[in-house]
């Protein structure tokens, strides 16, 4: 068992049950405002697995189907404040350090939990504000639409 093959079936577990649909190694939802995403990306390096998150307004999306490197708000789930300290779950040493189930508990609960409640409660310009403001670190890449747009809803 590795990270590699177990990591996709904890969070499709996690993300179906919140309404994204799996294409390969990416979920994704199109909501009536925003477009969200997860993809897990392999290293090409080592046998690290990354988990992208990206978000795209719906006024931006051509089709019904962005990869995460296109998205115009983009970071990685480390950037997430309730996971930055649990990452390390994620090193392929942990799955043997543990034990397999209590990996993937643990995984579950510190990681793919508290992404599917971000990605969730994200529907729309004002929730990824909200985002972006209080749960992410500053490793997030958004574009000057997207900055635009959410200046918009800033009351300060």
């Amino acid at each position: 068992m590795t990270v590699r093959t177990e990591l996709p079936s904890i969070v499709n577990a996690a993300l179906k049950e919140v309404g994204f649909r799996r294409r390969q190694s990416n979920w994704y939802r199109l909501g009536p405002a925003l477009y969200a995403i997860v993809n897990l990306q392999k290293s090409n390096w080592d046998d690290l697995v990354y988990v992208n998150v990206g978000f795209t307004p719906m006024e931006y999306l051509v089709g019904d189907w962005q990869p995460s490197n296109k998205c115009l708000v983009r970071f990685r789930v480390e950037a997430l404040n309730s996971v930055r300290d649990h990452i390390s779950l994620l090193d392929e040493g942990a799955v043997a350090k543990m034990g397999p189930s209590v990996w993937r508990a643990a995984v579950s609960e510190k990681i793919v939990g508290p992404l599917a409640v971000a990605v969730n409660e994200t529907t729309d310009l004002e929730g990824l504000r909200t985002l972006l403001r209080d749960n992410v670190n500053k490793q997030v890449s958004v574009s000057v639409k997207v900055k635009q747009l959410l200046d918009a809803f800033d009351p300060d």
